[in-house]
């Protein structure tokens, strides 16, 4: 199955997700799969126009080959750069950490909706995302042996969506 994998890699944590998802991919399922951080590059601010224009078509046309993106539809965030948000009761006091998607990814998932393609979201923090994310994706999925179940199903026209049924990310 051809992939095209999706998610920020500009810190050492969300590198870290990304590849342990990419030797899955590769060597525990056996699919083609093209990853960004691996694949494509880094293109710096100061980038010719040339060269950002190079790396953009090489963003769509690789979405364009893939039969399923998966999302990271987490921003791994370094724990002090984290927003933290108080929801206060006379009860209770709840500290939630929120992640916030990259828009990037963003952007590669809505080309792949646009395109028709299936897209599997990956998260770690399954109970806090954004409404139009979540739509956008065939499922939400928080381990590595439900998304090989996913692909499976895809994979032999078998799946069925299955709408996200947890609270989502409101500010």
């Amino acid at each position: 199955m051809r992939i095209f994998l999706a998610g920020p890699f500009f810190n050492q944590e969300s590198r870290i997700v990304l590849s342990r998802l990419l030797n899955f991919l590769e060597h525990k399922l056996h699919c083609e799969v093209f990853c960004a951080m691996r694949d494509g590059a880094l293109v710096p601010k100061d980038a010719p126009e040339k060269i950002r224009q190079k790396y953009f078509q090489l963003d769509v046309d690789e979405i364009k080959w893939a039969e399923v993106l998966i999302a990271l539809i987490e921003y791994p965030l370094p724990i002090y750069q984290r927003l933290c948000l108080v929801e206060q009761t006379p009860e209770k006091t709840i500290l939630n950490n929120i992640y916030f998607p990259d828009m990037g990814t963003v952007f590669e998932m809505g080309l792949a909706y646009a395109l028709k393609k299936p897209i599997i979201g990956f998260t770690s923090n399954i109970h806090s995302l954004n409404l139009m994310l979540t739509q956008s994706c065939e499922i939400v999925v928080s381990s590595y042996e439900k998304l090989a179940n996913t692909l499976y199903e895809i994979e032999h026209q078998t799946f069925i969506k299955k709408p996200f049924q947890k609270e989502l990310f409101q500010l």
